[in-house]
């Protein structure tokens, strides 16, 4: 009996987007997208960085920004 391991998976990429939206907010996307690349040593999935311009777009019309 193995591990199924597709939810861990989704919730580590759920994490990237929010580190992503919320820098992306500060910091802008292109430097955000370069920056996380560098610190986790990898390209950043299109699928994470399209959910992190969604949650972006809710965190700034949340706060006013």
């Amino acid at each position: 009996m193995g591990t199924d391991w597709r939810p861990l998976v989704k919730q580590a990429n759920g994490c990237m987007a929010g580190a992503w939206a919320r820098l992306a907010a500060q910091i802008g996307e292109a430097s955000t997208t370069s920056f996380l690349e560098q610190v986790w040593g990898q390209k950043i999935p299109e699928k994470v960085t399209e959910a992190g311009l969604l949650q972006k777009a809710r965190f700034t019309h949340i706060s006013g920004l």
